[in-house]
């Protein structure tokens, strides 16, 4: 199965890559870039979220938590980051939207004492820009991350 890229000038393109999920499709977000996996992420206009499909945030947690296990599963091991933010569940996160906001502060607040970048992809997928540009460790960003969403009131 393929996915569509949505081109500059509206046409769609068929490209050999696997559908994340019914909610997402990639589109280039990038002109010309280098690596193909320097791809932003839309939301499909007038479909529900995976999220909007479940009853009450215990539902949500539930669903949040199976795709982070199998994710953390399925990728312990490698060492790439591209492929760990494109596996199928990770992507199946960022699908979620705001609704995985929570739980993703969640985790940033468990990793605190092991920090790791893994949940900056999604974040700035979901939220459409980065909260923790100006950082320079990882704990500076998990940190920013966090302030960001206490004032958002997402934490």
């Amino acid at each position: 199965m393929t996915d569509l890229f949505l081109e500059a000038d509206g046409t769609w393109e068929e490209m050999g890559l696997r559908p994340v999920s019914p909610e997402i499709m990639y589109e280039q977000s990038l002109a010309g870039a280098p690596t193909a996996t320097e791809l932003g992420i839309r939301r499909l206009r007038g479909r529900p979220n995976q999220a909007q499909q479940y009853k009450g945030k215990q539902q949500v947690r539930e669903l949040f938590e199976g795709l982070r296990a199998q994710w953390e599963e399925e990728t312990q091991f490698s060492s790439s980051i591209s492929q760990a933010a494109t596996h199928s569940a990770y992507q199946r996160i960022i699908g979620m939207g705001a609704d995985a906001l929570p739980f993703i502060f969640e985790q940033l607040r468990k990793d605190r004492k092991d920090p790791s970048p893994k949940w900056f992809w999604a974040l700035r997928a979901i939220v459409g820009e980065d909260k923790a540009t100006s950082s320079e460790t990882v704990q500076d960003a998990i940190d920013q991350w966090l302030s960001w969403a206490v004032e958002e009131g997402y934490a």
